[in-house]
């Protein structure tokens, strides 16, 4: 019982896959993160809107596909329990087909310039595709800084947990991904090259981006 708390937020991660007719689309399928959901926490809550909303939804729909992300698959559903991002961590991986962003998104360490995905990052916050009232739609708008790949596109975290000099035993086809620490004052995002934290949150045209949406002065350095 009771209210969760004013600044409580949780969201559930709904990758649509080519079901969003289940999953978002038809409340009555039986399967249903849309209305039929939305429903099921009104009535959990007793009937407060409020705290419903606190419970949100990624949209895996976003960019390309925004509306399919929404409740009922409309464009003009309420978007505060929408969360929207351009790339994010498991469209890294080889092979990886959860979401198609087609040409209005791309996955940064996947043959992605820095000056393409900044433009898209900055999209995400002047205009993000589907937005139709940008100071209040999507209220959380995620940008993802991970890693790049290390040579011969070894898949290890930079931790130093993934060196070969730690290797014991088989050691022959180990390819090693050497330590790099996860904060660097000095960094301007985009960092680089293999083997690098992106850093993509310390870009000063990203930065100014954000500041544009939430209302607040560019200082200009990215800070």
């Amino acid at each position: 019982g009771g209210k969760l708390p004013k600044d409580f937020i949780t969201w559930l991660e709904i990758l649509l896959g080519g079901e969003s007719d289940l999953l978002m689309c038809n409340g009555d399928s039986g399967y249903n993160y849309g209305e039929y959901f939305e429903d099921a926490l009104l009535k959990a809550f007793g009937g407060d809107q409020e705290d419903v909303d606190k419970i949100k939804i990624w949209n895996s729909g976003y960019p390309k596909e925004t509306e399919k992300g929404l409740v009922n698959c409309d464009s003009n559903a309420p978007k505060i329990r929408s969360v929207i991002q351009n790339d994010d961590a498991d469209q890294q991986n080889p092979g990886s087909s959860s979401r198609d962003m087609g040409d209005q998104g791309c996955v940064l360490i996947k043959d992605c310039d820095a000056d393409t995905h900044r433009g898209f990052e900055e999209k995400l916050f002047s205009s993000p595709n589907g937005a139709q009232d940008n100071n209040n739609d999507f209220p959380i708008r995620m940008v993802l800084s991970s890693y790049y790949w290390g040579n011969n596109t070894v898949q290890g975290i930079p931790d130093g947990q993934s060196d070969c000099s730690l290797c014991t035993i088989n050691c022959d086809s180990c390819e090693s991904m050497s330590y790099a620490p996860a904060y660097d004052s000095s960094s301007t995002g985009y960092d680089g090259p293999d083997g690098s934290y992106t850093r993509v949150h310390r870009d000063a045209g990203i930065i100014a981006a954000m500041q544009a949406w939430i209302g607040q002065n560019s200082t200009g350095n990215g800070q």
